[in-house]
């Protein structure tokens, strides 16, 4: 009776298989997933900054006005202007933006206030880096800001690691399937290993017996598979051995007339 715990232990194993590197693989592609998304909305940012029409942003980031005369100005809007602008990107993904100018000074501040950015971050993004960090529970996006084809400044582009909150309820549902799998598909195991497991003794019993010489035994078939092809071939040869050897008897014992 090895078949029945066989069948159990190899449901087990295909359910930690899962677990082993189904759920890993998982949660790479969607820490890879919030990469690219937190790079594409800092990446948005700092296109609708130069993309803007707003005074406020050449004025803070030290940056001319480029007209369609090709006449430069510095005079026009209140930073106000800015921040508002700002406000609008880093309200939707409950974000903290930062702008950094060429001198990796914080010249526009907007949204949640989640940390304060080290130095070194300041100056990689005023120095046109890409990059992506995770720091603090939070995922940090630094992006360029480019002006007429120059580097500007930088954008800092702060949120909340919101793939916690997908990641350990996937876990958690991946769990209780994996429990629930593991009882459904284990009891079934059980229950056709164990069936078959009967079948195969049945099969050996009756094979054992006509052995040992009794020819008159039957094996029932059960279901028309595999086992129930050779219960019914055994049954045959033991049909076919049983009628030679009957006439066999008959041979060696002639019947003799009276007279």
């Amino acid at each position: 009776m090895w078949m029945p715990p066989i069948a159990v232990l190899i449901v087990l194993v295909a359910v930690s298989l899962v677990f082993a590197y189904g759920i890993p693989a998982a949660k790479q592609r969607l820490e890879q997933r919030t990469q690219a998304v937190t790079l594409a909305q800092a990446a948005a940012t700092a296109d609708a900054i130069t993309g803007e029409q707003h005074q406020a942003w050449q004025v803070l980031l030290d940056l001319p006005e480029i007209h369609a005369d090709g006449q430069t100005s510095t005079e026009g809007e209140r930073p106000g202007a800015l921040r508002r602008s700002l406000d609008l990107y880093a309200t939707a993904p409950g974000a903290e933006i930062r702008v950094v100018n060429r001198e990796g000074e914080v010249v526009a501040r907007e949204g949640e206030r989640l940390f304060s950015p080290p130095p070194e971050m300041l100056r990689k993004a005023a120095t046109g880096e890409r990059f992506f960090e995770r720091t603090e529970d939070l995922n940090v996006a630094v992006v360029p800001i480019l002006y007429g084809g120059e580097l500007a400044g930088g954008v800092v582009f702060a949120t909340r690691q919101w793939e916690a909150l997908v990641y350990e309820p996937l876990l958690r549902s991946g769990f209780e399937a994996a429990v629930l799998a593991s009882l459904i598909g284990g009891g079934l195991m059980f229950l056709l290993a164990a069936m078959l497991s009967r079948r195969v003794e049945r099969v050996s019993s009756g094979a054992r017996l006509m052995e040992r010489g009794d020819l008159s035994h039957r094996i029932e078939p059960g279901f028309g598979d595999e086992l129930g092809a050779l219960a019914k071939a055994l049954n045959s040869m033991a049909a076919n051995l049983e009628e030679s050897f009957g006439r066999l008897a008959e041979g060696c014992h002639p019947r003799r007339d009276p007279g």
